[in-house]
């Protein structure tokens, strides 16, 4: 829940609010950057001292009671997905659907699509076990590096990340089944407010389609111009961001122009179903290319609630978690190109 205030402390926050309203536009500014340079020094020194390093990931393993209780398990998790699927007006927005049983089902498919990727994690550490926060990363064609981290954040953190997706998935039969059986729900500010009162941890990619329907040429590089939400979200329901990055994403088929883009301008509208693009890979199959996943320090914003309505202080908190998801990448691509010197990729 947010965190109260005794009626001294809302005047003290009042007073200090009208005197940062005065301040003319440049002394603003650089009142936003030392705070944000002094910021979350305790907390991170916090997070860290809480949070051990988990142990190395681990294949799917066969659950104890035997592969004949499993596969029961898994049958009664694909029975959803008989024509036609469970999905009802609605279920976009409900938080209940989460299906243990899919998840377990599911666990070999991961492990053999991690396997393929030689998929890596660093920085799990960085995720509480417990409380509001909202994991950050950037958005490739194929987006199963965040499905990876899921599994992995439930298996070293003990936590499984509530998605919030793009509208467009709960058009298409069974594959909304799927993101509903896996605890997501349409990307709206509700949706998030929600999640966060309940102390969940959130995982959001701000670029949503347009971004992972790049082209090619684009490749790493965060089309979050106007993508605001997220921080907003952060700073209405105090809760720190974790940026993320995923360095392979974007190499897992070549594309030649951008889906969408292409999509909005011959249709007229941004509500285009699907994009207009083409993707190639080994025939549909993605290129067998190593995902590595970096997760950063929590960035906790030193801001009000009330600081989500002032669109100067959005925009520095935006440019700082996208600074961050930038760092990771560059670490990402220069580790993989000295790699590739080595003759080890």
């Amino acid at each position: 829940m947010a965190r109260s205030h005794e009626p001294d402390d809302e005047a003290r926050i009042e007073t200090l609010l009208g005197a940062y309203e005065a301040l003319n536009p440049d002394d603003r500014a650089e009142l936003r950057r030392r705070l944000l340079a002094r910021a979350g020094t305790d907390e991170r020194a916090r997070m860290r001292r809480e949070a051990a390093p988990g142990p190395e990931p681990e294949g799917f393993r066969v659950p104890s009671e035997g592969i004949l209780e499993y596969l029961g398990k898994v049958r009664a998790a694909l029975s959803a997905y008989g024509p036609p699927d469970a999905y009802r007006p609605g279920d976009e927005d409900n938080l209940g659907l989460l299906r243990e049983e899919t998840l377990l089902a599911l666990e070999p498919l991961e492990w053999l699509l991690k396997s393929y990727f030689r998929y890596e994690v660093h920085g799990l550490h960085h995720v509480p076990r417990h409380g509001r926060a909202i994991i950050v990363s950037n958005h490739g064609l194929l987006p199963v590096d965040g499905w990876f981290l899921s599994y992995e954040l439930r298996r070293h953190r003990g936590r499984w990340p509530r998605g919030l997706t793009d509208w467009r998935i709960y058009r298409f039969p069974l594959l909304r089944q799927l993101f509903m059986d896996m605890g997501t729900v349409v990307g709206s500010h509700e949706n998030g407010d929600r999640l966060l009162e309940e102390e969940q941890l959130i995982f959001i990619m701000p670029g949503g389609s347009k971004e992972a329907w790049k082209s090619s040429k684009y490749r790493y590089r965060l089309l979050w111009k106007g993508r605001t939400g997220f921080v907003r979200l952060a700073l209405r329901n105090q809760a720190p961001i974790i940026p993320s990055a995923n360095v392979g994403t974007d190499d897992t088929y070549r594309v030649f122009f951008d889906g969408y883009t292409t999509a909005y301008k011959l249709f007229g509208t941004k509500q285009a179903l699907l994009p207009l693009s083409i993707p190639i890979g080994l025939g549909p199959l993605p290129l067998p290319v190593k995902m590595t996943q970096y997760v950063g320090e929590p960035i906790h914003f030193p801001y009000p609630p009330e600081a989500e309505a002032d669109p100067a202080v959005v925009e520095t908190c935006q440019d700082m978690v996208r600074a961050a998801v930038y760092e990771l990448i560059d670490r990402g691509l220069r580790e993989r190109a000295e790699r590739r010197l080595e003759g080890i990729e």
